[in-house]
Parts: structure tokens; C-alpha cells; sequence
């Protein structure tokens, strides 16, 4: 995919820099749910767990129980037998799930988290060796920006580091990003990905960057250290 150019909108003007126990278990996810995880007949949502190791069914009774906001516990499978995998619902008003497994008279309890963010290690790129097809600096102030390439770059991804901050300080958003080919057409971000993002603050995440939406926009946590760094994947 070849770039030309790159207009985007910011919040926060900024200079940057863009690249072209019990069990073991195996969680499958299988989409809107309950506030709490407490309602099995409304629930969309449900994470898949498959036993792994050296047990392949679980012969004994197996029960398994979660904390419902009232302070409650409910039972959401109860003295299941050969068991080698089973669903659960899964809650989207809580950051984590809590499940108490119980196996006869072993006890056992497992933490569910769930994140929207985009900061897995794994995700982000090494960049020490690469040369950036452009560092610029943005005027200050918010407002739509362009950002012209001194030559068409080929490639998948967008990164952008940002360096610096007109106001000298950490936090920075950028509110809408697109961009256009050689032929000054704009490339269609339907399928665009949230790559990685080294800070992203509360819902102000990475693919809020591409939403359509001026109104929404990625930040970073006020904490976080510059530089900064994120990583939009385009499709092939």
C-alpha cells in the first residue's frame, strides 16, 4: 500500500516521526453481554475453556460459582462430570470476572481480565534500525494538519512517534488520521487495525484515531513518558 500523504487532526500540537492452580486452561472467545455475569439467559458473551496438561476429562464433580454485584455468590455450572471444556458468561461492566472453581473439596480461584488496550510487547515494532519516511513538526494548537511525504511510501503499517510536545508536557492525542496514495486518492480505512499503542488513557484508545469520529480521539495517560509510539495496521 503506497502513501502519499498523511492529513491528521490533533489535540495537542506535538513532533513526531512516521514509519510506512485447579485447571489449566485454554480460553477460546466466543459479542454485548450483562453488566454483571449473573444473567446466562441475556448473555451474548461467553469465553470458551478447554482443559490442557495431562488430564484430558475431568472425572470428578466440578462446580463453578462468581461474586454478583450484590456481594452474592452464584453458581454458573454446579457438580458437572466428565468435563473436558464448558462456556461461561462473561461480563462487559467489569475489568475482571472472578470465578471460584471447585473441584470435591479443592478450591480454586481464577481472575478473568479483560483490557481494550493495545499495548501487548509482543505487538510493538523495533524501529532502532529503520529510517523514518518523514520527522515533521506540527503547529500548535488543534485543527486538521497535513503532513506531506517527500517521496511515496510502500508498506502495511503507520508508525507514528511522537518526540516532543509544544507545551512541554507528556501527555498527547491525536484525534483523526487518514491518508491519501500516490494519485491523491484517500485510502479506505475500513480495514484498519489498532496496532499497538505504548499508553492509551481510559476509552481515548488507539482506534479512536480512525473512527470516523472528530470527537473521539487517542490519548495518552497523563504519566506516561514521551516518546510515544503507535502502530495502525492497514491490511494487505
Amino acid at each position: 500500500m503506497t502513501n502519499h500523504y498523511m492529513p491528521m487532526k490533533t489535540r495537542r500540537g506535538c513532533r513526531l516521526q512516521a514509519w510506512g492452580s485447579v485447571l489449566l486452561l485454554l480460553v477460546g472467545l466466543a459479542l454485548t453481554a450483562c453488566s454483571s455475569v449473573d444473567c446466562p439467559l441475556n448473555n451474548s458473551v461467553y469465553a470458551n475453556y478447554k482443559l490442557m496438561g495431562p488430564v484430558s476429562t475431568l472425572t470428578d464433580t466440578l462446580t463453578i460459582s462468581t461474586s454478583r454485584a450484590d456481594g452474592n455468590d452464584s453458581v454458573l455450572i454446579n457438580h458437572q462430570v466428565n468435563t473436558d471444556s464448558f462456556s461461561l458468561p462473561m461480563s462487559y461492566g467489569h475489568d475482571v470476572d472472578e470465578l471460584y472453581l471447585q473441584v470435591n473439596s479443592l478450591i480454586d480461584t481464577i481472575w478473568v481480565e479483560k483490557t481494550n488496550k493495545h499495548n501487548n510487547p509482543g505487538d510493538r515494532p523495533d524501529l532502532n534500525s529503520s529510517k523514518p519516511a518523514i520527522s515533521s513538526t506540527l503547529k500548535d494548537g488543534n485543527g486538521w494538519q497535513r503532513i506531506d511525504l517527500p517521496a511515496a511510501a510502500k508498506g502495511r503499517y503507520i508508525a507514528i512517534e511522537v518526540t516532543a510536545n509544544h507545551d512541554g508536557k507528556q501527555p498527547t492525542a491525536i484525534a483523526e488520521i487518514y491518508a491519501r496514495n500516490d494519485k491523491n486518492v484517500r485510502i479506505d480505512r475500513n480495514a484498519w487495525v489498532a496496532r499497538y499503542a505504548d499508553s492509551e488513557r481510559g476509552n481515548s484508545t488507539l482506534d479512536k484515531m480512525f473512527d470516523l469520529q472528530e470527537s473521539t480521539y487517542w490519548q495518552t495517560e497523563n504519566s506516561a513518558a514521551l516518546p510515544h509510539l503507535v502502530v495502525i495496521d492497514m491490511g494487505t
